[in-house]
């Protein structure tokens, strides 16, 4: 239901949680979580069941495509920082979930040098339509990258961290685990004592300044 990512030593430094079933509540809520296009269909299993994944560089942002094989969709994350993705955008070629462009199975990005008409690529082969789609990316993905990085309004530091992580001025918010549960709230600090909790993934949110993912260590 989810994305990870580790580093060359195999700790994950990363998960996307709950976020791909809360995308499509929000982007496709009359589709959510659907199975060959009945709602809820899929919330028992594997509900959207990312499969398909391939990761290219456009400038100087590093991007996973991740295809959601029973959305019949491609959620696009900016993990230019491992630590800390940027949800970026959503493709969908299948408005119904039964026709279009059906359950992506394997996606190939070619980058615009390689690429026949010098555009970065997205090779889309989709399961059920048997169809091949070429979806070209890059001008518009760098273009929300960089207004994500204009608008950092917060920041945590150190990440990973082990015993505190401070911020970058007296905040209030909470703390939520990989699994969306609250376990700690605060007001109006600047460092957050964080030895006592457990080794994983956490996400700060900050009521107003969105939220930070940070990687708790032993």
């Amino acid at each position: 239901r989810s994305f990870s990512i580790f580093d060359a030593y195999g700790n994950m430094v990363y998960d996307s949680g709950e976020d791909f079933g809360r995308a499509v509540a929000a982007i496709e809520p009359s589709l959510f979580n659907n199975d060959e296009g009945e709602k809820d269909g899929r919330s028992d299993d594997k509900g959207v069941e990312p499969e398909a994944i391939a990761i290219g560089t456009i400038g100087d942002y590093t991007y996973a495509f991740v295809g959601f094989e029973r959305q019949s969709a491609i959620v696009v994350y900016d993990i230019s920082n491992p630590f800390s993705p940027e949800f970026i955008t959503y493709y969908q070629n299948s408005p119904d979930g039964v026709s279009g462009d059906v359950s992506p199975e394997i996606i190939k990005f070619v980058s615009a040098a390689e690429s026949p008409n010098e555009e970065n690529l997205l090779v889309v082969g989709y399961e059920i339509s048997g169809s091949v789609g070429v979806i070209q990316v890059g001008g518009e993905l760098v273009s929300i990258s960089e207004s994500l990085a204009e608008n950092d309004l917060f920041e945590v530091y150190p990440n990973p961290t082990v015993n505190y992580l401070n911020l970058n001025e007296n905040l209030s918010g909470y703390i939520f685990d990989a699994n969306g549960v609250q376990v700690q709230a605060f007001e109006n600090v600047n460092s957050i004592n964080v030895s006592k909790f457990a080794e994983g993934v956490y996400t700060v949110s900050i009521p107003g300044k969105g939220s930070k993912r940070f990687l708790k260590l032993n």
